[in-house]
């Protein structure tokens, strides 16, 4: 996994000691834990894929406090985070009912595509403001949410695309953590993840190229993983995917050809994930629903053994990467070396 994002960072302000402080407390309480498991076993009714919580790291925490330059602890919604991973979009709605069953306040945002996201924020903002005279102060959220994609600090600010986000607060002794709860396809976790540690919370790339750079990663893998999984795509269909693909790459072109070693990055995590979803491996901290967990060890193996494999298909062009081919030899590889 490649991953460079800055974990030096340490709390230093009142207000970052005061959230570091509630985060230890989060790391040994049982009422989160319980709270977790209950809702886990909820869930074996729908069979998700993945089931994973945790409570945010210090450094993490730190970081996006300081580059989204909040003030105020009660700005962070994602201290404590819950994923769950369908197979199908079908299967959201009905995770998000059983997840709302336990929760008595709560704001739901359905991110599943860039214009509902959109859309959502600017009309929440808009309410949330309605009260308050100061237009400037609205004026300027609003201009923020325009430019998300322009700028790191708002970057920071935004919640997961291409998920179906519930944001409420659990209860905690005397104390309350803010929860996310991030609901996704596994088309959707794949393109996700596949640009989380390379490009998101790379702390190494331009700041000014980074979220200009996620949107034309995003409509890439949006499209190239509706190629690779979708069998019911005409012929029509498929050559029309691949011709925005090429558009993509067109309307994209210095930001592209100025990180080409970075696409190739995403891409080789993409096709990596694929692999460990086929085979039911952990992906990052991430463990299928109910499956054991490998090694440190075996997973280095694992990964060390996919990243060679994947040089003999990678390519700055994603069209010209053949994900099937890939994934089955992969999977005969590590079969023969009974690492699976």
């Amino acid at each position: 996994m490649i991953n460079k994002m800055n974990r030096s960072m340490v709390a230093e302000t009142p207000e970052e000691k005061k959230m570091e402080s509630l985060l230890y407390q989060a790391r040994d309480s049982k009422e989160l834990v319980e709270f977790a498991e209950n809702l886990k076993r909820d869930l074996q009714c729908v069979k998700p894929m993945f089931y994973s919580y945790r409570v945010k790291k210090v450094h993490s925490a730190v970081r996006s406090f300081r580059i989204a330059k909040y003030t105020k602890l009660e700005s962070m919604h994602d201290l404590f985070g819950v994923l769950i991973v369908v197979e199908n979009n079908d299967d959201i709605k009905s995770v998000v009912q059983i997840i709302k069953q336990r929760l008595t306040d709560y704001s739901e945002y359905n991110l599943l595509n860039e214009k509902n996201w959109l859309e959502q924020k600017e009309e929440k903002d808009r309410k949330d403001l309605d009260y308050r005279s100061d237009m400037e102060i609205y004026e300027r959220m609003l201009m923020n949410l325009k430019r998300i994609m322009a700028h790191t600090e708002n970057l920071e600010k935004v919640l997961p695309p291409l998920s179906y986000i519930i944001a409420s607060k659990i209860k905690m002794e005397d104390k309350e953590i803010p929860v996310e709860f991030r609901i996704q396809s596994k088309n959707g976790f794949q393109v996700l993840e596949s640009s989380y540690f390379t490009v998101y919370k790379n702390d190494e790339l331009n700041v000014n190229s980074k979220g200009p750079l996620i949107f034309f990663i995003q409509q890439i893998l949006n499209r190239k993983v509706e190629l690779d999984t979708n069998a019911n795509l005409s012929k029509l269909e498929r050559e029309e995917l691949l011709n925005q693909i090429g558009d993509l790459y067109q309307c994209n072109f210095n930001i592209a050809c100025m990180n080409r070693e970075l696409l190739e990055d995403v891409w080789r995590e993409y096709m990596k994930i694929s692999v460990k979803y086929k085979l039911q491996l952990p992906v990052y901290d991430f463990h299928f629903f109910g499956e054991k967990e490998k090694t440190e060890e075996i997973m280095e193996i694992i990964d060390n053994n996919l990243d060679e494999l994947f040089e003999k298909y990678k390519s700055y062009d994603i069209r010209e990467i053949n994900t099937t081919a890939y994934v089955e030899q992969a999977i005969r590889n590590l079969k023969i070396e009974a690492l699976v």
